[in-house]
Order: C-alpha cells, then structure tokens, then sequence
C-alpha cells in the first residue's frame, strides 16, 4: 500500500499521483470509479480509500499483487476539541465493554486528554470499517462503533474480536509513506509507519508546517487499515 496524510493537501490528486507511483502509470491512465474511493488502472480495478477533515487529508491505494479491503481516516484534533463534545458522551456512543475499561482507567486524566484519546480509538474504527467497506449507518446495514473494538490508545493499534480478524492497523505518521499489505506482494518496509508518541502523554498528532508542534492541541490523528481476506459489498470508503 502507498499513503499519504497531511495538511492543506488535495486528498484526491493525492490518491492519483500514489497510484501512478505505484502503478507506474501516468495519471491519465487512471480512472476513479464512482461512489466510494476505488481505481481503475487500465482492467485493474485497484482497492483505495480518502479522507478528509478539516485541513487535513489522507488517501491511500494499493500496489501490484495486494488483493482487499483497504481504510484510511484523519481527523482533526483541534476541531474536535473544540466541537462541544463531552468525553463522557461520546465513550459511552463509541466505546465497547473492553475500551470502557481502559477508558476509565484513563479517568484521572483532563478532560482535554480524554478526548484526544478517544478521537484516536475513534479514528483506529473509521480506517478498520473502511477496510471492509461497510460504516457505522446501521440503517443501511454498517455496525455500531461500539462493536468495532480497538486496543487502548497508547497500545500498538489493533481490532479486536474475531469478527475483524485479518483486519492490520497502523498509526501513520505525518508525510507519504509505504507500507506492504500482509500476504501481499510488497517488500519494503515503510519508511514513517511510526507512532507520534505516548497518546498519555501529549497524543499523537500530525503537524503540517503551519501548524508547529501542535501545542495549542491543533493537529490531526490519522490511521491506516488492511483486510487481506475478499470483502463484500460497497456501503462506504469514503470520508
């Protein structure tokens, strides 16, 4: 897989120049179907996903030999802080019986880290569910967020339970980056998977060059998601 995330970017000419890196075809061989984010280049139809919040963009598309589900979500971190939302709320909208624990051990914590921790499991379930292609409209048959569990921020992301097994997860770091799909044909290892740091702590944020280190809690969470196994129907990859 090929990604990028970042700020003032445009996510769709974005997704076009990975493809034609990774492709190695020139944009104009490239067509975007309609509906949710997938490619087309030439009789391949090519998995691929955007994002957008905000400032902030990601988008991400697969390479030769990689065949599934493939999720990108960012969010903005500021914005969200700054949306209105209590912490308490939104956990008990978003939150399983197994991230309630972690949350409330985070208890002690401001209410500001609170939810920046939550905007991390939150975007980890966007990227997981975009993998394989449904969304939280239970009205057209996606899940509830709450039955997308995820491991506790400050631990390497993954989804949990066996409904999403076969589901990877990362946390992207700012910039463009590669990383092979499991069971796919890359052989790189990417170059800035990394986390940001200790979501305890400060939490992981992307910070463009306007933006300096994010300290006054500007800045944005992003993450990345890939189910190997075939996937079926097309509800939703979009933003």
């Amino acid at each position: 897989m090929r990604w990028w995330a970042g700020h003032d970017g445009d996510a769709e000419a974005r997704l076009r120049a990975l493809a034609a890196r990774a492709w190695g075809a020139g944009r104009a061989g490239i067509a975007r179907t309609a509906g949710p984010p997938q490619l087309r280049v030439g009789a391949e139809r090519v998995a691929a996903s955007l994002a957008r919040s905000g400032p902030w963009g990601a988008a991400a598309c697969a390479e030769p030999g990689e065949r599934g589900g493939l999720g990108i979500d960012i969010e903005d971190a500021g914005a969200f802080a700054n949306s209105g939302t209590r912490a308490a709320d939104f956990a008990a909208t978003v939150l399983g019986p197994a991230e309630l624990d972690w949350y409330r051990a985070a208890g002690a914590g401001s209410e500001k880290a609170r939810l920046g921790l939550l905007l991390i499991a939150w975007v980890r379930k966007e990227a997981v569910v975009k993998a394989s292609r449904t969304g939280f409209d239970t009205a057209r048959g996606g899940v509830d967020p709450r039955d997308v569990e995820v491991s506790a921020p400050w631990e390497a992301p993954r989804a949990l339970g066996p409904r999403w097994a076969g589901t990877a997860l990362w946390d992207l770091a700012p910039g463009e980056g590669h990383q092979p799909a499991p069971g796919g044909a890359g052989a790189q290892r990417n170059r800035a998977d990394a986390r940001l740091g200790d979501p305890r702590l400060a939490g992981p944020r992307l910070t463009g060059p306007r933006l300096g280190d994010g300290a006054d809690g500007s800045g944005a969470v992003a993450a990345l998601a890939w189910r190997a196994e075939p996937v079926s129907g097309d509800r939703s990859t979009g933003d």
